[in-house]
């Protein structure tokens, strides 16, 4: 995934080379590295937002393997959104970035509202181990429902401020890389945290 963001992105134009020399062409590029590096930070973010959300996923369903399949479908659409962002920043049409901004706000808010409702699944189906007590779950909760709450603000903020929503998207990704509730500690975890393998409702495992 990042591969081919990069490659879709962090292109130089030769022309542009030969016209004005190598650094000026990389600074008239500073849209596409910077939908680039935004974007680098949301993988990232949701990686370990995704990492540490299944590592008390003990057990799945059907519907747990539905919602992270569209989970994915969403994350497949972040090149693309990338993209719009990065061309839309280099126009001097204030539409066409507000309009890219809303996509790409709205494709975050979606992945954020699949986060929340795979977890609140999870729990609900009894899929979860009992290292995620009653007291840990809820404030896991409260803590992923900042996530959709900042998106939501990006979306809404999008079509007057879309400077301001783009910007929002730096203060999720310091939420969450930063540790919280249901995180990794520092160092090593020994426990079991879903490494060796996942056992589904059928009672089968799948090795990892």
């Amino acid at each position: 995934m990042l591969t081919v963001l990069s490659l879709r992105l962090l292109e130089v134009d030769a022309d542009s080379v030969e016209r004005v020399g190598l650094p000026a062409a990389l600074l008239g590029q500073w849209p596409s590295f910077l939908a680039f590096a935004l974007t680098f930070l949301v993988v990232g973010q949701i990686w370990i937002t995704h990492h540490n959300m299944w590592r008390y996923v003990e057990k799945v369903d059907q519907t747990l393997l539905v919602l992270n399949l569209v989970l994915l479908m969403s994350i497949a659409l972040i090149p693309f959104c990338a993209r719009l962002l990065a061309e839309s920043l280099k126009l001097p049409d204030t539409l066409n970035l507000k309009l890219a901004t809303v996509i790409y706000a709205a494709n975050a808010f979606g992945m954020a509202v699949l986060f929340n409702f795979s977890l609140w699944w999870a729990h609900g189906k009894g899929l979860i181990n009992d290292r995620l007590n009653r007291d840990l779950y809820r404030a896991i909760r409260r803590r992923f429902l900042i996530g959709p709450s900042i998106y939501l603000f990006a979306l809404l903020i999008a079509l007057v401020l879309p400077w301001i929503s783009i910007v929002s998207y730096v203060g999720v990704v310091a939420l969450y890389v930063w540790p919280g509730a249901g995180d990794l500690p520092t160092g090593r975890d020994t426990r079991v945290a879903n490494a060796a393998a996942c056992t589904f409702t059928d009672g089968s495992r799948r090795q990892s």
